[in-house]
């Protein structure tokens, strides 16, 4: 094997091992996350519709809560029945080199079972793989969760008041 092979096969390792992240357990704690959905209100077009997603995990079980939220002029408001308020519940964990979060509805006041999933609670379990981020969050089906309950996204951080 010449050397420039030999350098260039090191390189190349090194380049992937760096791009690497290790599969580990998510720890235990809540996790707040905030979810942008569509706007149900056509009578208030400005609306910024999200879920208050709050995430628990315990000894590798899973609870996730969504509660629907809408902004308006500057102000959070709770629905009190627009959107649903959707649970399910799941177990977490570490799977060939990923960590994955496996999940099925509960619950759901004022809403309907997602198409396909039948009655609640559901036999319909989805399967999320889970970014762990350096920082201590994670990412679950594209929505960033954060122990800081106060931590917003950008989106939401602006003049929002609760």
């Amino acid at each position: 094997m010449s050397s420039s092979f030999k350098i260039a096969a090191v390189a190349a390792s090194l380049v992937v091992g760096a791009c690497t992240r290790t599969a580990a357990p998510i720890g235990d704690g809540t996790y707040y996350g905030y979810e942008p959905t569509i706007s149900i209100s056509s009578d208030q077009p400005d609306a910024i519709w999200f879920n208050k997603n709050v995430l628990v995990v315990r000894n590798g079980n899973v609870q996730l809560e969504k509660s629907p939220r809408y902004l308006l002029n500057g102000r959070v408001v709770a629905s009190a029945s627009d959107g649903g308020f959707r649970t399910f519940e799941g177990s977490a964990q570490v799977l060939g080199g990923r960590t994955l979060v496996g999940l099925r509805q509960i619950t759901c006041d004022y809403c309907e079972p997602p198409p396909g999933d039948g009655p609640l609670p559901s036999k319909r379990v989805r399967e999320y793989i889970v970014v762990l981020n350096s920082d201590g969050s994670l990412e679950l089906d594209h929505v960033r969760y954060s122990t800081d309950r106060d931590e917003r996204p950008f989106w939401l951080r602006e003049s929002a008041r609760e």
